[in-house]
């Protein structure tokens, strides 16, 4: 399943709001640093869909706010 997340950084909440089934937006306290961002994002993904992180893959937008991501 492939998943659209639009990524809020540097906020002071850590949550996930699902706007659609396929897409979601979610709220990380980590900064877009060396990929510390999409990693805390994989890891908040993993918990709201009960996977493991290695399950998790980041398919587009490593660099941008929009990002696609295929859960396996």
């Amino acid at each position: 399943m492939k998943i659209k997340v639009i990524a809020k950084t540097g906020k002071k909440e850590e949550k996930i709001e699902v706007l659609n089934e396929r897409e979601l937006i979610v709220f990380t306290k980590v900064q877009p640093i060396e990929n510390k961002a999409n990693k805390d994002i994989v890891r908040q993904l993993a918990e709201h869909f009960s996977v493991s992180k290695s399950r998790i893959v980041l398919v587009s937008g490593k660099m941008s706010k929009i990002k696609i991501f295929e859960i396996k």
